[in-house]
């Protein structure tokens, strides 16, 4: 069992809540390979702690960032630096200690993309280092995007009335194109059979679509049932569910992972009835267990095209309500523990034994450049 060192996730202003999803995930850590021990107070500097630890992880706080950064000076442990939130304070020692800090970690973690885009553009020569690990919509999200459904412009692209399918993959950063394939193959052989009005049904694929996906679109006539809006903002994207008559949930073999995706967990939070093209795995637990949707494997034609067929005549599918003893709360503190585990397990171990002791008698090299 490797050994990781983690700074708390508290903030005076943080919701206890918050708190307590990280705490969750570091017990999951466990079931990884990873044994979390959480330092409370990181002043002044727990030296021993850290020569214990085979890694470091850092968030929140900008203290602990500072922390981080002299703990990897001073013992050289491999160092995660998990950031939340945009910077509070822009002065140019802020700037400069926020760089010194980018420059030491061994990986930057980000869970909001616009967070991630704006570390990118400001600091392009770490952009390699800089990780994705997206989480579920938080409770505020799903809050806000009800209030402010009618702010969608995707929306605009759908006839009122008409039977709404939104498209959601596993992985929107690597969409791979075969699952909707399959569904988009059995949908044009269901209107073949069964006409539809032109306004009778849309399905609405957000982000980077597939060339092929284009081609099979145009080549079978669907562009008409057919929006695809490109890139939307993640708020656009709860909008577009919670909008939804059904959710359209892909997953690839390759997508496979130990633990289930936010994105299904955000499908599920919104209500909606979900048809889940996914192999057998974490995503296909999480939805049997939440009651809220189907799952069909992706090479049952036969089985996709009655689905397809009943979802249009009743206008959707029955969803039941979440299961009794349903806990998405478990499966969200394992997914955020496995995708910390999996950027730990891709770090380089500490530098030899001679490096480590010079660093560890002098810490104070080199401390006038602290982007070294």
């Amino acid at each position: 069992m490797k050994r990781l060192l983690m700074t708390a996730a508290r903030r005076p202003d943080a919701p206890r809540q918050a708190a307590d999803a990280r705490e969750a995930a570091a017990r999951e850590l466990a079931s990884f390979g990873w044994q979390a021990n959480i330092v409370e107070n990181v002043s002044p500097l727990p030296t021993e702690a850290v020569r214990a630890a085979d890694a470091v992880l850092t968030s929140v706080a900008a203290s602990a960032h500072i922390a981080g950064y002299l703990f990897k000076r001073v013992t050289d442990r491999p160092w995660a630096l998990q950031i939340e939130h945009l910077p509070e304070n822009s002065g140019r020692l802020d700037r400069e200690v926020e760089r010194a800090c980018l420059h030491r970690a061994d990986v930057v973690l980000f869970d909001d993309p616009a967070v991630q885009r704006h570390y990118r553009q400001v600091y392009p020569q770490y952009a390699a280092k800089m990780r994705l690990m997206p989480r579920a919509a938080d409770p505020d999200m799903l809050a806000e995007a009800a209030i402010t459904l009618h702010e969608c412009e995707v929306l605009d692209q759908v006839p009122l009335n008409s039977l709404l399918i939104s498209h959601l993959h596993a992985d929107p950063q690597q969409p791979d194109p075969a699952p909707l394939l399959a569904f988009l193959e059995s949908w044009q052989d269901v209107i073949s059979t069964q006409p539809i009005r032109e306004e009778g049904v849309r399905l609405v694929i957000p982000g980077d679509v597939p060339k092929p996906v284009h081609q099979v679109i145009d080549d079978a006539g669907l562009r008409p049932l057919v929006a695809t809006p490109g890139p939307i903002a993640p708020i656009d994207q709860v909008r577009l569910m919670l909008a939804s008559d059904l959710i359209l949930y892909t997953a690839s073999p390759e997508d496979r992972i130990p633990y289930a995706h936010p994105a299904l967990m955000d499908a599920i939070m919104s209500g909606r009835s979900i048809l889940a093209l996914i192999p057998d795995g974490p995503d296909q637990a999480l939805l049997e267990d939440s009651g809220r949707g189907l799952s069909i494997p992706q090479d049952d034609a036969a089985q996709l095209r009655q689905v397809i067929r009943l979802t249009i005549e009743a206008r959707g599918l029955e969803c039941s309500p979440l299961r009794p003893g349903f806990r998405l709360g478990e499966y969200q503190a394992r997914t955020e523990a496995g995708q910390i585990a999996e950027q730990l397990d891709a770090l380089k171990p500490p530098s030899s034994l001679l490096q480590r002791a010079a660093r560890a008698v002098w810490p104070w090299r080199n401390a006038s450049r602290p982007g070294r």
